[in-house]
């Protein structure tokens, strides 16, 4: 092999190996997503129904290539999204008590009728229980009730109602200890910054896509998870029996100031 042969083959190894470090270093790169939009775990991260979810994913995977969304698990306990301004304006009504910021004790009324003892009760007569317990108990203001406190209005909500089950708040590890409650047949109360909702089941979908690297196509997989939940606001009905859920992504989690209050006992 002549010496002018060996220099040309040392310079085309060379390469090479330059542009397969250059592609390992650069396809876990390629895979990191961008400007999902988020908002700091306040509820502008709200999406009201599945079309917009994968409007949002194709919004978020937009720039990669032969992107694929397939909804791969879903589990929904069911409830119903009672309007949190209906139940108000009935309460100052007959209480002549003007509230808002009512959507913990919203929340609350929707884990009593679904686990305590007033399941023969109107939505409207468990919220004004608990809404009386809340102001007495110093657990409301004008402002709403404070994350830490949510625990503490389940609790008394539940044995104001004659039930022996109380609430349990966690700060850390949301997604996962929502999903295990989900799977074990409890639905929680999820709150986000400024707002409680009552979260009753998860979903998610599975996006497969490809990122070009030079010449070559790199195909990845990743999961979507979102949180399925009551919000008290979207499409609520006046007959308080609507079954319109909305959905809270995952992502937003690594955002401080959730919580997530379970029902125990």
């Amino acid at each position: 092999m002549n010496r002018k042969f060996k220099k040309f083959t040392a310079i085309i190894c060379i390469t090479i190996s330059v542009l397969l470090l250059f592609i390992a270093i650069m396809i876990p790169l390629s895979n990191i997503i961008i400007g999902t939009g988020f908002k700091g775990g306040t509820v502008d991260d709200l999406l009201n129904s599945k079309s917009d979810i994968t409007a949002s994913i194709k919004n978020e995977y937009k720039g990669k290539f032969d992107v694929r969304i397939v909804l791969t698990k879903e589990k929904n306990l069911g409830s119903v999204n009672i309007r949190q301004k209906i139940l108000n304006d009935k309460f100052n009504a007959k209480y002549g008590t003007t509230v808002g910021g009512t959507c913990s004790e919203v929340a609350t009324t929707l884990l009593i009728k679904k686990f305590g003892r007033q399941k023969e009760k109107t939505y409207q007569y468990t919220f004004d229980t608990v809404m009386d317990i809340a102001i007495k108990s110093n657990l409301w203001t004008s402002n709403g009730t404070k994350g830490s406190d949510i625990d503490k209005l389940v609790t008394k909500s539940f044995q104001g109602t004659g039930s022996s089950r109380w609430g349990n708040n966690d700060y850390v590890g949301i997604y996962n200890t929502l999903a295990n409650d989900i799977d074990n047949g409890y639905t929680t109360i999820l709150s986000c910054i400024g707002h409680s909702m009552h979260a009753v089941g998860y979903i998610h979908y599975t996006v497969k896509y490809k990122t070009q690297i030079l010449w070559l196509k790199i195909e990845s997989t990743t999961i979507k998870k979102y949180v399925i939940v009551n919000d008290g606001w979207q499409d609520a009905s006046t007959d308080v029996e609507n079954k319109q859920y909305s959905y809270y992504p995952e992502e937003s989690f690594v955002f401080p100031d959730f919580v997530l209050t379970k029902v125990k006992g």
